[in-house]
């Protein structure tokens, strides 16, 4: 088995779009990591960017010419970019996915999917929504983490998540992580 898909397989799939997340499921890949950011009007969408320009194009297969931030557009103005095209020509037609289309995946095929620390610069509002969809959904969801104190809002909403330490390692945090982590 193979353990962690980044951005689902995007070596042979558009980054973070539903087919490089099927394709890890169907590979064997026991867990899926991603980049939720949100949209303007709050949709939690899957982009390691900040900016759409890299990784997607124009419908018409175009390069965006002008930096466009996914959370300076709605959710419906992300859908008129091609999130494939960018990646190969058989790709046209993907979007850019929301988190609950990857939890979906997840609840149906039993990968993980493990969020980027990305994460911990959400604002209150936005770590509510994401939490409020990890916690409805049926999906094996982990959490990197660099932040103490954003861990500790994980584990008081989700006392049993799988943890991914992302942060300075040295005998003081160790400490605080293994305090933190084996009340679990």
């Amino acid at each position: 088995m193979k353990f962690e898909a980044h951005r689902g397989v995007g070596t042979e799939c558009p980054e973070n779009t539903m087919p490089a997340f099927q394709t890890a499921a169907a590979q064997g890949y026991a867990m899926i990591e991603t980049d939720p950011r949100f949209t303007a009007d709050g949709i939690c969408v899957l982009l390691h960017d900040r900016l759409l320009n890299r990784t997607c194009r124009n419908a018409d297969g175009s390069e965006i010419t002008s930096e466009i931030c996914i959370d300076a557009i709605s959710y419906e103005e992300a859908h008129a970019y091609d999130a494939g095209l960018a990646k190969a020509r058989k790709f046209k037609g993907t979007k850019i996915p929301t988190l609950q289309e990857l939890l979906n995946l997840s609840a149906k095929t039993g990968i993980a999917i493990k969020l980027d620390n990305r994460i911990q610069s959400f604002t209150e509002t936005q770590t509510a929504a994401l939490f409020d969809l990890v916690a409805a959904s049926k999906a094996r969801t982990a959490f990197t983490v660099s932040d103490f104190s954003y861990l500790d809002r994980i584990l008081n909403r989700f006392p049993d998540a799988e943890i991914h330490y992302d942060g300075p390692v040295d005998a003081a945090a160790l400490a605080a992580l293994h305090h933190r982590l084996r009340r679990k």
